[in-house]
């Protein structure tokens, strides 16, 4: 009997949120290794979606990805229905991952003896005791349904085995694996570009710690620029550059909104290293696992980063990077400054990015969950 990988996500595949590149680059990695995928997503463009997919991300899509796409509702159990029906219409033995909670009752319920189901964990809602980061009253319904379903399936893949510790711990019984997030390795390039500059790739929200970029600016030596990529909106652009002016930072600090591709890249490629400046939070100790880190080491870029056990995951301190104390600015950029300026620190930290994005990689990600399909069936 044929074998197939079928990835379940609500997510709009038009939309701008960081979900839309993990689930096509996870679904493409696996294509391209010859494993037949079928990816199942919701539509907001008028375009035929693999046409529009290609556009968007400057590629060739391989026949044995198919794209499963619903019209955007309003309602997400007409999703869940559609995505019920085509999967049990599918004879093939079948690895069904999803990163959604609100279809895992009926991915339970409806289940046929060709499917195994595996939940992709993106955050923790079982005990909301855990979560002063949130308002615990909003979570109650995803509480329930991580409770009352994710025992009842084959397993759990985790993004950092810091996750799957905090998943062990209520779920021991359970078949966790940890795949990591994927990235595409760059070719990197020789540079005339003699500007100094650090660079801030993602969210302008608060808990990623924007806040702390202004402050190590305000001490950081008048040679080193920093650049923000990001703003989703033109108003959380405006209200950045306000925060500049006021500061009177603008010699120091550039905001440019969010890029395509072609327009990071560059960016990148001449940054000196990336800033990952969040803030101590459950979420961001034990479940993020930042893109914009991937981001970064894509380019063999170091990376300097509040000190969490989500990062110390992927960052080893001095070698690829720094962990800086952002409370404490003026020691922050003092140790910055003196890593960027040892020439040979640089670049022994650039190999050792180098090395462990290789280990990174949507390839390596996507034959992770290859072998899990065959030890499965």
């Amino acid at each position: 009997m044929d074998r197939l990988i079928s990835y379940i996500h609500s997510v709009d595949i038009t939309s701008k949120s960081p979900s839309v590149n993990f689930v096509f680059y996870n679904a493409l990695a696996i294509a391209k290794k010859g494993q037949p995928i079928n990816l199942y997503v919701r539509n907001g463009s008028n375009k035929p979606v693999k046409n529009y997919l290609e556009e968007r991300f400057d590629t060739r899509i391989p026949e044995i990805l198919q794209i499963r796409t619903f019209k955007r509702q309003k309602f997400s159990i007409f999703f869940y229905l559609y995505c019920i029906i085509k999967l049990s219409q599918n004879k093939s033995e079948q690895l069904i991952i999803t990163r959604t909670l609100g279809i895992l009752p009926y991915l339970v319920n409806f289940k046929k003896p060709n499917w195994k189901v595996y939940f992709e964990t993106h955050d923790f809602y079982t005990d909301l005791a855990l979560r002063t980061d949130r308002n615990p009253k909003r979570l109650i319904r995803k509480q329930k349904l991580e409770k009352l379903f994710l025992k009842k399936l084959d397993g759990i893949i985790c993004l950092s085995h810091v996750q799957k510790e905090l998943f062990s711990k209520y779920y021991p019984e359970k078949s966790i694996e940890v795949f990591h997030t994927g990235l595409i390795i760059q070719e990197l390039k020789a540079t005339t570009n003699n500007q100094k500059y650090l660079v801030y790739v993602g969210s302008l929200d608060a808990l990623k710690g924007i806040s702390n970029i202004f402050k190590l600016a305000e001490y950081l030596d008048d040679s080193i620029n920093i650049k923000i990529i990001g703003g989703k909106t033109k108003q959380e652009i405006e209200d950045i550059n306000a925060l500049i002016s006021e500061k009177k930072l603008a010699h120091k600090l550039e905001i440019t909104g969010w890029l395509d591709k072609k327009e990071l890249h560059p960016i990148l490629q001449n940054a000196q290293a990336g800033l990952l400046p969040l803030l101590d939070n459950f979420f961001n100790r034990y479940l993020t696992v930042p893109l914009k880190l991937l981001d970064y080491y894509a380019f063999s870029l170091p990376v300097f980063a509040t000190n969490l056990p989500s990062s110390e995951e992927f960052i080893q301190n001095g070698k690829t990077g720094l962990f800086v104390n952002w409370e404490k600015p003026e020691l922050a950029a003092q140790d910055i400054e003196s890593f960027l300026s040892n020439q040979e620190n640089m670049a022994n930290a650039k190999q050792e990015v180098s090395k462990i994005a290789l280990s990174l990689s949507w390839e390596n990600r996507a034959q992770k969950q290859i072998d899990l399909l065959e030890r499965l069936f």
